[in-house]
């Protein structure tokens, strides 16, 4: 998934709001947090199904209600630390932006990091 997502991120950028559906374990949360991440923080929404997941809601008969309702109170994937949003990446001796910095006013970005 991480891999497609570096290479098609452009396809996200028409999308003001990204809802994520992930398991509702660890590795669900570490999943969601790094797409989130990728995409940018400020349009990313994480869904928590009834259920572990969307097969084992299927499975168990959860009404479409319940579903709708999970994705109605969806949590805003915001940075809790501002401090780590606006940090920069240096890597093999350039320095970046995180991608969700740059989308935001990649001119006046680029000429803080001159």
């Amino acid at each position: 998934m991480t891999t497609r997502l570096a290479n098609g991120r452009t396809r996200f950028l028409p999308f003001e709001r990204i809802y994520l559906v992930y398991d509702n374990d660890k590795q669900g949360d570490e999943g969601a947090a790094e797409v989130a991440r990728r995409l940018g923080y400020h349009r990313c929404w994480r869904v928590r199904l009834p259920k572990k997941d969307a097969n084992e809601c299927l499975v168990s008969g959860v009404q479409r209600a319940e579903i709708a309702a999970a994705i109605d109170s969806a949590e805003h994937l915001e940075r809790t630390a501002n401090m780590q949003s606006r940090r920069r990446i240096t890597t093999k001796g350039r320095t970046t932006l995180p991608y969700s910095d740059c989308l935001k006013s990649p001119r006046s970005k680029v000429q803080q990091l001159q």
